[in-house]
């Protein structure tokens, strides 16, 4: 009876271990806090997008500072990516999902295009569209929260 119990135990030690991690998903966030984190994203970018604007080109490392700041820009993306909006704003997900992978491309485009001996204009060519698109898509983002609310 002793073992029968144990075992028992120990199943349903197990099953409540199994539980607690799947309950630990990330749950989806309230309107207002997604709303906020959307806020913060919104400025982070703007900032970046301010720097990106202020660099002066004609210094030598113009290059390298531009890819730094695109690092960041595509870490920001991909952290608001991330986030699980509420039920009614689904589609912010799928938008921040495709402008993250848009800038991953893009980003890893200026890479190639500017690491090389001297501009690879197809690559940044691709870059500038992969880009322009993930800009759209974080445009209809802030489209569709002040829809929602």
């Amino acid at each position: 009876m002793k073992k029968i119990r144990t075992k028992v135990l120990c199943v349903l030690l197990g099953i409540v271990c199994v539980l607690s991690v799947v309950g630990c998903k990330k749950k989806a966030v309230d309107a207002n806090e997604y709303a906020t984190k959307a806020d913060e994203f919104y400025e982070r970018i703007t900032a970046i997008g301010a720097e990106i604007d202020a660099l002066n080109t004609k210094t030598e490392d113009a290059d390298r500072q531009l890819l730094v700041k695109l690092d960041a820009l595509n870490d920001e993306v991909k952290a608001f990516a991330e986030l699980d909006p509420p039920e009614n704003l689904k589609d912010a997900k799928e938008r921040a999902v495709s402008a993250s992978n848009f800038m991953s491309e893009a980003v890893s485009l200026f890479h190639k295009a500017f690491e090389s001996e001297s501009v690879d204009q197809t690559a940044l060519d691709e870059a500038r569209y992969n880009y322009g698109n993930a800009i759209i898509e974080i445009k209809n983002i802030g489209i569709a929260l002040q829809n929602a609310g």
